[in-house]
């Protein structure tokens, strides 16, 4: 991640949601909650703060966001995936922003994950890309 960045910056309700989703498919042993959300008495409670950054650095290339005014053609992705039919849909989107989120597992070691909070466009047949 390349700066400048912004800490400790509060997630809303609703990305609280969609983070508890999640980490619940990426560690289906576990069970992730907000924070005085509900579900089961041991699951583990997401933090309510992230640092975001304007842009990501992947090997040679800078990608960049919608908060960054730098690299603007970089800040589009195209995302495709392959369907158990073997036809590839492919889906444009706008990186909104980069970010750094931990969660604490039961190892207790922090677990960081940098992810892209990205404004998906409808469906492109992806015979016209």
């Amino acid at each position: 991640m390349l700066g400048p960045s912004s800490e400790k910056v509060p997630i809303s309700s609703e990305m609280l949601d969609l983070m508890v989703k999640y980490y619940n498919a990426t560690y289906p042993t576990y069970n992730f909650q907000k924070p005085f959300g509900e579900g089961p008495e041991d699951s583990i409670i997401i933090s309510v703060k992230m640092n975001q950054f304007r842009r990501c650095r992947i090997g040679s290339e800078i990608f960049s966001s919608k908060m960054s005014s730098r690299h603007i053609k970089n800040l589009f992705v195209i995302a495709k995936f392959v369907m158990d039919d073997n036809i590839v849909d492919s889906y444009p989107g706008q990186v909104q922003y980069f970010f750094k989120h931990t969660i604490n597992l039961p190892n207790n070691e922090p677990t960081e994950h940098f992810l892209a909070y990205i404004q998906w466009y409808k469906h492109v047949n992806s015979e016209s890309i």
